[in-house]
């Protein structure tokens, strides 16, 4: 059949749907006359149940009036009375009911009976002669007698009516039940035969499909899958046969893969679940220095050394579980004792079920990389020496040369010329700035190597800040510049060491009063919910745009707007940065060119 598997599992629906049908059909006449008869039983329940309500009130009537007649009292009569005006509202509300016409006769009765009552009652009350009441005692009797003879007679027909139906329902039923059985097993037998047709043709493909798969599982790549018809099952064998051409033409021999693995240049082992290794290539048995049957079936520990035997557990073997990939650093040991650093991954390969198959590591040899890391380290160190010792000797020539221009400048010192007045400004102006490049320099050495130590504890930023501020206003008034103050109020109290950002706030300043030749320059403290915020803001030259992502780099140059100098080292800002980094703080800087700048850091409050 040249149908797809598609359009064969709907032909199959199909039928099924057409044979339900076929029996809603076949089913339909019978059940509606089933609801026919059904719909008879309801007024039989409905009169059955007065007739009921009747005879209980009749019967409660007869006891009250035999009451009354013996003891005679007014309570017994009201009973009576009561007992009557019932009955006549019963009577009136089953006559409101249309489907309630049988019970004619019995609303005759009730009016006799609830007149002639009502009549004896009426009698005794007024003492009338004991044969007028024998009478209409025998009255009231009679026509008790005659309702109870027409409730018999009603109760048996409604019975009767009743068990009809009954009979013609279960008639009906047992037809529709025995031609329901030959309808499902006519269906049965269909639906067997469809069946195993439609599996024969869809599976029949499958079982070429199988056995093609087990030749390939057994090595045989020159298989072929002759599927016939169009369907998905067809078209799955053209794609089956199209992967055993590519599979036969990129296939390669074991001897290749343990080729290929033993000229890799990086170790690799293979483990069990036991952590045993089963596979080890040549890269491994060459830095190790073991023999292959050395290591076969020999615990992951062998070539771990001392403390590393972390690795050779079972918790180690649940994290692989987990899936993904484990790096890391260790040390293998050689066979002769010889501890060699590697770059150690490791992974888990899963069998079918979702378990650990194997454990492949793999690893890169480190020795010289760490040997390339221990000469960059010797010459760090070497250069931060050289640094410190140059520094330091440059400072002490620095500092002599910068006091002997003092002393000339000082009254003290015998008069000099204008002229030379001037040059010696000019070379205190210069060398003081020298200075205070070297002593950054050598900030930035002791920062760099990890050799400043920093005493962070709770101080008062406000206190600090007006204490640069006594410190550095000389230097602004000589200038003529503003220098002002707006703290925040109370207490600024944060983590910070005080030595340190103290240099900060001093570097900030300097700069300020290099680079601004008018104006102001303002230190300002505030509070914020992550700590204290300090802002050093001044009205000077500014900073271009393109510089301000570099200006707290170390060694960077910038062009400062309209000063003569052309561009100045901003080693001081790196500085300053390292050191709010320390405090777990932050340092960024706003400014627009010609109108000033505006430092800003803050420290953490805990």
């Amino acid at each position: 059949m040249r149908l797809s598997i598609t359009q064969k599992i709907f032909l199959g629906f199909s039928v099924i749907i057409l044979l339900a049908v076929l029996i809603l059909l076949v089913a339909n006449p019978f059940l509606n006359r089933i609801s026919r008869l059904s719909s008879q039983i309801v007024p039989l329940e409905k009169e059955t149940l007065a007739l009921e309500k009747y005879n209980e009130m009749i019967q409660l009537l007869e006891n009250r009036l035999e009451l009354y007649l013996v003891i005679g009292s007014q309570e017994s009569k009201e009973d009576v009375l009561e007992t009557l005006d019932r009955l006549e509202w019963l009577s009136g509300r089953f006559k409101a009911q249309k489907d309630l016409g049988g019970l004619q006769p019995i609303f005759k009765f009730n009016t006799r009976i609830v007149g002639s009552t009502g009549d004896l009652v009426t009698a005794i009350s007024q003492k009338e002669s004991a044969y007028k009441i024998n009478l209409l005692l025998l009255e009231v009797l009679r026509q008790v007698d005659d309702f109870k003879r027409a409730y018999k007679e009603l109760q048996r027909r409604n019975l009767q009516d009743s068990l009809n139906i009954v009979t013609a329902e279960r008639e009906i039923i047992g037809t529709l039940l025995r031609t329901f059985v030959v309808l499902e097993v006519s269906i049965v037998l269909f639906g067997l035969l469809a069946a195993w047709l439609l599996s024969r043709l869809i599976t029949r493909n499958l079982f070429k499909l199988r056995k093609a798969t087990q030749e390939i599982a057994a090595g045989n790549f020159f298989t072929r899958v002759h599927v016939s018809g169009r369907d998905e099952i067809a078209q799955l064998g053209d794609s089956f046969n199209a992967m055993i051409d590519e599979l036969r033409k990129s296939t390669v021999s074991r001897d290749y893969l343990d080729s290929i693995i033993n000229t890799m240049a990086d170790m690799l082992v293979v483990v069990d679940r036991d952590l045993k290794i089963i596979k080890a290539n040549n890269a491994v048995y060459e830095l190790l220095g073991y023999r292959d049957e050395e290591l076969k079936q020999e615990p992951l520990s062998r070539i771990l050394a001392q403390g590393q035997e972390g690795l050779d557990n079972r918790n180690f073997v649940a994290q692989l579980s987990k899936g993904g990939v484990i790096n890391l650093e260790t040390m293998f040991r050689g066979k002769a004792d010889k501890d060699i650093p590697v770059l150690l991954s490791i992974s888990a390969m899963h069998d079918q079920k979702g378990e650990i198959a194997c454990i492949i590591c793999t690893a890169q040899d480190l020795s010289a990389h760490k040997r390339a890391e221990e000469q960059e380290k010797q010459a760090t160190e070497l250069k931060s020496k050289l640094t410190s010792m140059v520094s330091y000797d440059l400072r002490s020539r620095m500092t002599a040369v910068y006091t002997g221009i003092y002393l000339l400048l000082s009254e003290k010192a015998e008069a000099v010329t204008a002229k030379q007045k001037g040059i010696l400004d000019l070379m205190q102006r210069n060398t003081g700035r020298l200075l205070h490049l070297i002593n950054n320099f050598l900030d930035f050495s002791r920062l760099e190597a990890g050799s400043a130590e920093f005493a962070i504890v709770e101080n008062d930023i406000n206190e600090l800040v007006q204490d640069i501020y006594r410190e550095m206003r000389p230097l602004t008034e000589g200038k003529g510049l503003g220098f002002n103050l707006r703290l925040a109020a109370g207490r600024g109290i944060c983590l910070f060491d005080k030595d340190k950002i103290a240099q900060v706030l001093v570097n900030l300043v300097s700069n300020a009063v290099d680079f601004t030749e008018k104006g102001e320059i303002v230190i300002a403290t505030q509070a914020q919910a992550d700590g204290m915020r300090v802002e050093v803001s001044d009205t000077g030259a500014g900073i271009e745009k393109d510089d301000l992502e570099r200006i707290f780099s170390s060694f960077e140059q910038i062009r400062i707007p309209g000063d003569g100098s052309g561009r100045t080292t901003v080693m001081g800002l790196a500085i300053c940065k390292d050191i709010i980094q320390r405090h777990k703080g932050k340092i960024w800087v706003e400014s627009h060119p010609g109108k000033g700048s505006s430092f800003y850091f803050i420290l953490p409050a805990k």
